[in-house]
């Protein structure tokens, strides 16, 4: 599975004269099925002193989706389909054994 980081930080106005700095670590990884992004978001309002951290999860499910938009597609398929791509996130990202033995 590919694999790209990238990290940011922008100024973000709102009305009157607050700002908020912005700090962002973005992962994305990316197969021909699939593709997830995770942001993590470190926000500071400098009006109010408060600051605030963050996790955002996005999952696209391409090739269920292609799929799902073609005519007479069998619902055995897609739901072969998705079983898939779940154990893919599981053995990816989210089974912990490894680290149990």
């Amino acid at each position: 599975m590919h694999e790209q980081d990238r990290n940011s930080f922008r100024w973000k106005a709102f009305s009157g004269c607050r700002y908020n700095v912005v700090g962002t670590f973005t992962s994305t990884y990316e197969n021909p099925s699939l593709k997830l992004k995770l942001r993590h978001a470190n926000r500071f309002d400098f009006a109010a002193s408060a600051g605030e951290t963050g996790w955002e999860v996005r999952l696209f499910l391409k090739m269920l989706v292609s799929k799902l938009q073609e005519e007479n597609v069998e619902v055995g398929l897609i739901c072969d389909m998705l079983q898939e791509n779940v154990k893919l996130i599981w053995d990816t990202f989210l089974c912990c054994e490894p680290f149990l033995t």
